[in-house]
């Protein structure tokens, strides 16, 4: 018996609910990760990148030496960016119910950062979601 926790898309007919890239960087350029317009500026214009739609400008924390945290919400989830400066450590958070490229995303993080080491991950959610239609579709079948 297959495991239904195992079970993919494909298998199941049913679409993901979201998409998720997670992005840890190491070893990042101290002076970037501690710059707040360009923190600030990368989850800006993320959104646009993905194709996504801005619900309003990114909220931004510094706390100067230490890093930055940020968060921009978009209608289809949001972008999360946290540093930290001391360890040049940085990790990138997107989640969209909306598909978009995630090489392309990575690539216009590895550029903006400027990590020797990257950890990735990049996942599918909701997988047994059933949109509210045809979920009661497949009700009045049974």
């Amino acid at each position: 018996m297959k495991n239904s926790s195992t079970h993919s898309n494909q298998e199941t007919g049913r679409k993901s609910f979201g998409y998720h890239l997670i992005l840890d960087l190491y070893e990042c350029n101290q002076a970037t990760i501690g710059d707040i317009n360009t923190c600030y500026c990368f989850l800006d214009t993320i959104p646009d990148s993905m194709a996504t739609h801005k619900q309003s400008r990114p909220f931004v924390v510094f706390t100067k030496g230490l890093g930055f945290a940020g968060w921009v919400p978009i209608v289809e989830s949001g972008v999360s960016l946290y540093t930290n400066i001391p360890l040049s450590f940085a990790s990138v958070d997107i989640y969209s119910c909306k598909k978009f490229d995630a090489e392309k995303i990575k690539e216009l993080t590895l550029t903006t950062f400027e990590p020797k080491r990257i950890k990735e991950h990049y996942i599918t959610r909701g997988d047994r979601y059933i949109h509210p239609v045809r979920l009661l579709n497949e009700r009045r079948l049974t």
